[in-house]
């Protein structure tokens, strides 16, 4: 199963699975393009594998890195978790509005997060 993780301001999709039985996690990157309908690519956590990289460039990957390396702290709980649901308020601009709930130690009070 693969869940939401981030949308970007192109319309990139980073989606990622539960933890695999070999303790890995896989992170897809999708990107529509109306040349090739998608670019996409594969990086596997913790060790940062990428595969089957199709239509990024050498930046957009090395973009996609760093995106993921500042993240992959969560992708790994989420991941262990079965995955993060965060219901969807609205949409302004290039920003998504969400819920967000259960978060940190001691928990704080519902709030929302921009992204």
């Amino acid at each position: 199963m693969m869940y939401p993780f981030l949308t970007l301001d192109d319309s990139t999709e980073i989606v990622h699975s539960q933890t695999l039985q070999d303790g890995n996690v896989k992170v897809y990157i999708e990107k529509p393009d109306e040349k090739d309908r998608f670019h996409h690519a594969t990086c596997f956590l913790p060790e940062y594998r990428w595969i089957d990289i199709f239509g990024f460039s050498d930046t957009d990957i090395q973009k996609y890195q760093k995106i993921i390396e500042s993240t992959a702290h969560l992708i790994i709980r989420f991941a262990a978790e079965g995955g993060l649901e965060m219901p969807q308020v609205f949409k302004v601009g290039f920003y998504w509005v969400f819920f967000w709930a259960n978060e940190n130690n001691p928990l704080e009070p519902v709030h929302i997060h921009v992204c």
